[in-house]
């Protein structure tokens, strides 16, 4: 989810109504210009996530494996974005858990889906594990991959990934890398994208990792091919990755 429908915000849009990008602190005295979901219409929130899983499977027979709530909580976005803070973002995942489970909706949820700051994105992740309840429907920590690096134990982005993993660690809960993108088309850039894979796979242990996108019209930095075919040097360091690092396999 990049933005809960506009009648369910204060804003009634489904971005923060500016051209600019913003991680405003999450307030409990909303206004009409807030980019924020009301608390009214959590359960409305998770009977929209409910449906659209119903609806892929009803409409094009797949089975959804998995679920963000929300992309990228914390900033207000020109385009679609919705705010919260690590609380809120709990309390959602509750009501949609709740939803998922007593409509026998086995897809799984995984959060917070932030970027940047890592104690921001701990605070996004640690109201959700410390509550019992919240944890239980907490499948997957996911994150966004974009100032990650470094393939020494000793690097910060070495360290990052391992304080990140050890969130999730103790109730097996698995670690995600959901997004990134803007390295070079070069061996340089295509190195550089290795090198943040192998970090985050030996020193945070991630499952997954997800490249912005497969292709755009004419290949550029978000993607890792275009639609025509044409194939970037992003394209065969992911391909290690994504080809020969099957569901099942084991790293020793």
């Amino acid at each position: 989810v990049w933005s809960p429908p506009p009648w369910m915000k204060h804003n009634n849009d489904i971005d923060n109504g500016t051209p600019d990008n913003s991680a405003p602190p999450y307030t409990q005295t909303p206004g009409a210009n807030t980019n924020q979901l009301k608390k009214e219409y959590f359960e409305e929130f998770a009977e929209m996530c409910a449906a659209y899983v119903k609806i892929l499977k009803q409409e094009a027979d797949i089975d959804l494996y998995a679920l963000s709530i929300q992309n990228e909580p914390r900033f207000s976005q020109f385009y679609q974005s919705c705010v919260y803070d690590g609380n809120a973002l709990r309390d959602l995942l509750k009501a949609v858990g709740k939803r998922f489970r007593d409509e026998n909706i086995t897809t799984k949820l995984f959060i917070p889906e932030d970027i940047g700051w890592l104690q921001g994105v701990e605070g996004m992740v640690k109201p959700s594990l410390d509550d019992a309840e919240a944890r239980q429907y907490a499948d997957i920590i996911a994150v966004h991959g974009y100032d990650l690096d470094g393939a020494t134990a000793a690097s910060p982005g070495a360290q990052t990934w391992k304080t990140m993993y050890n969130w999730g660690a103790p109730y097996g809960k698995p670690l995600w890398m959901t997004e990134t993108s803007g390295f070079k088309n070069d061996f340089s850039g295509a190195m550089a994208l290795a090198k943040a894979m192998f970090t985050a796979i030996h020193h945070g242990n991630v499952s997954a990792w997800v490249f912005w996108t497969l292709s755009t019209e004419n290949l550029d930095e978000y993607s890792l091919l275009s639609s025509s075919g044409i194939k970037s040097k992003r394209y065969y360091a992911s391909k290690n990755f994504y080809r020969y690092i099957r569901p099942g396999a084991e790293r020793a």
